[in-house]
């Protein structure tokens, strides 16, 4: 059984290299060969040299500084889908795992695969924040069907539990699965192709299901923190909606036109309504100061 692990990582040499080794220091089904695919994208704090020396068995694939999360795990997948692994393990560079957690993984992926017929669905391994224990990724379920793009966290259990969609940063996919959907889609720059990859999965005829506990740690991404002036000008408001860290406009139609149903059109003005409607507040309240 051929597993690839897949990252991506910019600037984060001390945490991209915390990653690799909480990787390699896994337990693994005793039938399970792991190799790991990492595109450095353009970082120029030594992670690439750095990489390449403490693991030289990693395929690291090189990138210009453009590529974002969603760019640089579609390459990575891109290379390891050539090699026709079994299973495909999507990590984030900032994701620690528990020494068992790729165990328990597989443990659930082979329980839901016996319950479902032998189809392999998508394993989602949900993470917390390492200090306060709270839960961080995980499996996704919409908040109720009239907001299908308001998208909520399952808590831990002690079972699996069904996902309607997924955050990125632990993820087992199957060869089946990649056969079906393949790579993620390029229209998605950092954000929301996680999300779009589940959601495919399952239009496909799979499942997703999150496993029992947490298997490791990744911290929550902090907000910056934004000036009372900043929060006044409704042009840089928009233009950090309109980011390719938020919700550009082509990949955010592409998202809601696929996912969202009949009224995807109100769902794709919503972000940038509500950015302007920030705007105006955030002026309103300093003319009153």
């Amino acid at each position: 059984m051929h597993l690839a692990a897949l990252l991506t990582c910019h600037n984060r040499r001390d945490q991209t290299l915390a990653c690799l080794r909480a990787l390699h220091a896994c337990s693994l089904p005793s039938d399970c060969e792991l190799s790991v695919y990492l595109v450095d994208d353009g970082s120029s704090d030594g992670t690439e040299t750095a990489v390449r020396a403490e693991f030289p068995l990693v395929n690291v694939i090189d990138g210009d500084g453009s590529l974002f999360w969603n760019g640089g795990m579609r390459r990575a997948f891109g290379v390891a889908m050539q090699q026709d692994h079994d299973f495909y393990l999507w990590l984030n560079d900032d994701t620690i795992l528990y020494p068992e957690a790729l165990q328990r993984v597989f443990v659930c992926s082979d329980e839901m695969a016996s319950a479902h017929g032998g189809r392999r669905d998508v394993i989602v391994g949900a993470t917390c924040d390492a200090v306060s224990g709270q839960l961080t990724y995980g499996g996704l379920v919409s908040r109720s069907r009239w907001s299908p793009n308001t998208l909520v966290h399952l808590p831990e259990a002690d079972h699996p539990q069904s996902c309607q969609t997924l955050n990125g940063n632990c993820v087992l996919i199957p060869q089946q699965v990649v056969q079906a959907i393949g790579n993620i889609d390029d229209a998605f720059v950092h954000a929301i192709g996680d999300w779009d990859y589940g959601f495919r999965a399952r239009r496909a005829g799979f499942g997703i299901w999150m496993v029992p506990g947490f298997v490791g740690t990744c911290s929550s991404n902090q907000p910056a923190v934004t000036l009372p002036a900043e929060a006044a000008n409704i042009r840089l408001q928009l233009r950090k909606t309109c980011g390719p860290k938020r919700v550009p406009p082509h990949a955010w139609r592409v998202y809601v036109q696929r996912n969202c149903g009949l009224f995807w059109p109100a769902y794709f003005v919503r972000p940038y309504v509500s950015a302007v409607l920030r705007a105006f507040a955030a002026k309103f309240r300093r003319a009153r100061g």
